[in-house]
């Protein structure tokens, strides 16, 4: 991976400076860890190197360069990710909890009280969904 070095005015920096203490202040870690890495190869350091101190890989920290130089301050990362998207829909969900309220009995199944394989078996059945087993209490969880 290439190595850029770029400079700004130092009253640009003390900005970036004080945007780095807010952001810290704020408990903003994504936006810390992009305006140090900022800092860093403004300092002179790779793109490896600095990668390597914040643990993201080095196409990170060179699209975090460009997006820099693109939009300035305003250009940095302001939410955490959202993840993978959920396999049942709210309304789902709510199916779901009520068919799990009316008991297994009225599902369909044997047993007298819910086990996690059953709940598996009604979510794959009714919505087309396959759960890990293990995950099934996390769901229910949330």
């Amino acid at each position: 991976m290439c190595s850029v070095r770029f400079t700004i005015s130092a009253s640009y920096r003390k900005e970036v400076e004080r945007h780095v203490q807010t952001a810290q202040h704020l408990g903003h870690v994504r936006q810390v860890k992009y305006l140090l890495a900022l800092l860093a190869v403004m300092d002179g350091q790779s793109f490896a190197q600095v990668a390597l101190i914040f643990r993201v890989h080095e196409k990170t920290i060179a699209t975090w360069v460009h997006v820099f130089c693109c939009y300035g301050l305003q250009g940095g990362p302001r939410t955490k990710p959202t993840g993978r998207p959920p396999k049942l829909t709210p309304t789902q969900k709510a199916a779901l909890a009520t068919l799990i309220e009316e008991g297994p009995v009225k599902a369909g199944f044997s047993g007298a009280c819910w086990r996690s394989p059953m709940i598996q078996q009604l979510i794959y059945d009714r919505f087309g969904v396959l759960y890990n087993v293990f995950y099934i209490a996390q769901l229910l969880k949330n």
